[in-house]
């Protein structure tokens, strides 16, 4: 962040001033976003063809385990549910 360099006070008549602590406002910096071309992975333009398709399978692969795990998950959080309400049943 920076200040506010001096600014010039341009007065329409003389009850009109802008205050001394205007100049220490902070003012965000302007940032540059970044593309999505830039922010995915590119294939490297010098790999082979077998190399780039096994990079790619190796890609799906790391996503289907990571459907695998999920779905894990979730029938692990259904299962506690389920006995957890079947234990308040057995409670009451």
């Amino acid at each position: 962040m920076h200040t506010i360099p001096s600014i010039k006070i341009v007065q329409t008549d003389k009850n009109s001033q802008l205050s001394p602590s205007f100049s220490l406002l902070k003012v965000p910096q302007i940032s540059v976003k970044k593309n999505t071309k830039r922010v995915q992975n590119k294939l490297l333009k010098a790999l082979s063809g077998t190399v780039a398709l096994q990079m790619l399978r190796d890609r799906e692969q790391a996503k289907m385990a990571e459907e695998e795990a999920k779905k894990k998950r979730k029938e692990e959080r259904e299962k506690r549910k389920r006995e957890n309400s079947e234990e308040k049943d057995r409670k009451r």
